[in-house]
């Protein structure tokens, strides 16, 4: 084997390496994005469901022989 072939199949597997390097680089950023994506959305659901919940109680507290019936 020749000196350059060597060395061409050595820069072609380090290539190879470095974009899987690459991908797995790239799929670790892209789920901490989307962790803190979801974490956001999360939030925002709690924040519903606490209004929500609000409301309910006070629904109840404004018209007791309402809920009663509910």
């Amino acid at each position: 084997m020749e000196p350059s072939s060597f060395i061409g199949v050595i820069w072609d597997a380090a290539k190879c390496f470095c974009g899987s390097v690459q991908k797995e680089a790239d799929s670790v950023f892209d789920l901490k994005n989307n962790l803190k994506l979801l974490e956001d959305e999360r939030k925002k659901l709690e924040d519903i469901k606490k209004d929500v919940e609000e409301q309910i109680e006070g629904a109840h507290q404004n018209n007791p022989s309402r809920s009663e019936n509910i």
